[in-house]
């Protein structure tokens, strides 16, 4: 909705590692509430590590490829 207010392309098509630094927390987290007895113990663990990959990402300026690409890192953006 915001982006179609503000008449902005969406960070998802733009190549942004927003959506897979989610997919790998939520994947990290199940695989840790699997093998943990405490949820809070994995979700803070898979927040620590979405948060992280989220970081590095925007650290780094870590994009998406197209879809079949690879990740690639954009040395120009500021």
């Amino acid at each position: 909705l915001r982006d179609i207010l503000t008449q902005t392309q969406p960070m998802i098509l733009q190549g942004e590692l927003y959506a897979t630094a989610a997919l790998i927390g939520s994947l990290s987290y199940a695989v840790l509430f699997q093998y943990t007895t405490l949820s809070g113990i994995a979700a803070l663990a898979a927040f620590l590590i979405a948060f992280v990959v989220r970081g590095l990402a925007i650290v780094s300026h870590l994009r998406l490829g197209p879809p079949g690409g690879f990740i690639r890192a954009d040395a120009n953006q500021e």
